[in-house]
């Protein structure tokens, strides 16, 4: 897509071809970075009518996201934005997704000016920030650090480095074809481009990565290197690091030797590396000691727990009801008809109508909980999407249970009969539904957490392993490596979920084979607990971070089950009702207490 025009003075709105307000400083605040943080940022300070700019290193709007290959697939989740902006998929492709923020920032004429390095951030004796860019000075009594994880492409510090082949980043792999290439790096960025370069016409792909193996590749990416390998269209080079770049070679230190590689391109993945001595000059500390507390990951929150509890003694009432009334629900049919509990406990009896229409008017309330996730209905309903959840589970099985009962605890031939047999498969894939999402990671506000929000949580817990030396750590995360490198997903739909039980129950055997040694080495309890629970909260978060793609979309898929039975469900309830209605012969004065027929 084209590069939309938008203004480029800080801290006005003016149009590119007028000429420029004078700038009035100092601003209230500058936002550093055009990425997408950067611009959520720029439209709360416009909707908050606070004179604000923003700068950005790059020609283009973006951030990572506009350095992305053609292409590539960005998954994110639907967020509402300030001045209407709304995210509504679950992903985008990298060129809509620069276009929609190049709209954005047209459309509500955000003052952005790109091409605009931050050379340094000093705070004044008056208390307000003065921001040295490669195109002058700002003067703002805020500052808002936008920079993203990027960072400034990491080098590998090697003779030939700054020949023109040498890139730190892959826009259109279609652009390099009959060429002999070497990708260097292990990580996902690496392996697309690999994976996407190896896939033209003509090209000689070889990927060098310096450690053994790969570690905390996306599940699909993980299958795709090993398929191109294995075919023959990459050379796979592991434990092997570049020596030299010569004009027509790169130089490789391999299995103890230097290999020559013929090669045209040179495309380097190793990473960014943040402005340190920057921000460290302008008050911001790395030190670990003084991070505030990481807000924990959560699974399910507290409101299900309430709702289990709840479901669990409405279940126990149940088992009380039916022995109390056991001679009657263990009764043929032909023998109920005579028994003299038959008018309060049939379907047309004053307890099965009453918990038949109690259950109807939970089902309607726990169908809220879809209106609550819309965009469209969500903002009539309103409320936490936690709280609604635990609704959710609770209407759901307790409806479950007053249907039991309305059907006298036996599922006839009739659409009665069908549409409790639904109901109890519903359920079922409800349940298990609810298990396997407990793998997916939310974030303290309830929503799903994005895969930046898991990396960051895997970054906080390496730093405190970096701070635990000795052998008994190293051991525990020697193991865990071990089995996140074993969780690796293969297989159809019923290996995977056995995969994701599986990988719980070998935690569990490590821990206990890794806490006996801890305590025979002499390490203090308090200690080994400490970095077991470290352990667990590793292994989950490498987990999820390595099948986050994966988990989502099996997921989406189960979900879409559900709904589908769920539907099912309730055309069969509603055709049930009408039914009776109609033709049953109901007499309502049951519900007061009156005889039934």
């Amino acid at each position: 897509p084209q590069p939309a025009r938008v203004p480029v003075t800080v801290g006005g709105g003016d149009h590119p071809e007028e000429p420029p307000a004078p700038r009035r400083e100092p601003l209230d605040l500058l936002v550093v970075g055009a990425g997408p943080g950067g611009i959520a940022c720029a439209l709360a300070a416009k909707e908050a009518g606070i004179r604000f700019g923003v700068i950005d290193q790059a020609a283009d709007l973006g951030g990572t996201v506009a350095s992305y290959p053609r292409r590539k697939l960005v998954m994110t989740q639907p967020i509402d934005l300030p001045l209407g902006v709304r995210l509504d998929r679950l992903s985008y492709e990298k060129e809509q997704l620069v276009e929609m923020w190049e709209r954005v920032a047209a459309e509500h004429s955000l003052p952005i000016r790109t091409g605009t390095r931050l050379e340094g951030l000093d705070r004044g004796d008056d208390g307000v920030w003065v921001a040295r860019t490669s195109r002058g000075t700002v003067r703002a009594h805020h500052v808002c650090l936008a920079l993203g994880r990027r960072g400034t492409p990491r080098k590998l510090g090697v003779p030939g480095e700054d020949l023109p082949k040498v890139a730190y980043s892959l826009i259109d792999a279609q652009s390099y074809q009959g060429r002999r290439i070497l990708v260097v790096g292990g990580g996902d960025s690496a392996i697309e481009a690999a994976i996407g370069l190896a896939e033209q016409p003509g090209n000689d792909v070889t990927l060098s990565y310096r450690k053994h193996a790969f570690f905390r590749l996306k599940a699909k990416n993980a299958a795709k290197i090993d398929a191109a390998a294995a075919g023959g269209q990459i050379r796979l080079l592991f434990e092997s690091q570049v020596k030299e770049v010569r004009d027509g070679e790169v130089l490789i230190q391999h299995d103890g030797r230097v290999e020559s590689l013929p090669n045209d391109e040179v495309f380097v993945f190793a990473g960014g590396l943040a402005p340190f001595g920057l921000l460290e000059h302008a008050g911001i500390s790395f030190d670990p000691a003084d991070r505030p507390p990481v807000t924990p990951l959560v699974d399910q929150g507290t409101g299900l727990m309430r709702a289990a509890i709840g479901i669990l003694a409405c279940a126990l009432v149940l088992l009380v009801w039916a022995w109390a009334f056991d001679d009657y629900y263990a009764a043929g049919p032909a023998d109920r008809v005579t028994h003299d509990a038959h008018d309060v406990l049939a379907p047309r009896g004053t307890v099965g109508l009453w918990a038949g229409i109690l259950a109807c008017v939970l089902f309607f309330w726990n169908l809220l909980y879809l209106a609550r996730r819309s965009p469209w209905l969500g903002r009539f309903v309103r409320g936490r999407l936690t709280a609604w959840l635990a609704i959710h589970v609770f209407t759901g099985l307790l409806g479950w249970l007053l249907i039991v009962v309305h059907s006298g605890m036996s599922a006839s031939n009739t659409i009665g009969g069908h549409a409790f047999l639904a109901l109890c498969v519903v359920v079922v894939t409800g349940v298990v539904g609810r298990y396997l999402y407990s793998y997916v990671p939310r974030a303290a506000n309830g929503s799903e957490a994005t895969l930046e929000e898991l990396r960051s949580q895997i970054a906080a817990i390496s730093g405190e392993w970096d701070r635990a030396g000795g052998e008994f750590p190293a051991a525990v995360r020697d193991r865990v490596e071990q089995l996140v490198a074993a969780d690796r997903w293969e297989g159809g739909i019923l290996r995977r979920v056995r995969k994701i039980v599986t990988s719980r129950r070998e935690l569990r055997k490590a821990r206990r084979e890794l806490r006996a040694f801890g305590l025979s080495a002499d390490v203090p309890e308090h200690d080994v607990e400490r970095l077991l629970s470290l352990a667990d909260q590793i292994h989950d978060l490498a987990f999820m971070a390595n099948h986050f793609g994966d988990l989502r979309a099996f997921l989406s898929s189960w979900r879409y089950l559900h709904r589908w039975l769920a539907l099912l469900m309730l055309l069969l309830a509603a055709a049930h009702i009408v039914n009776s209605v109609r033709f049953g012969e109901i007499d309502w004065s049951v519900l007061l207490g009156g005889i039934g027929r």
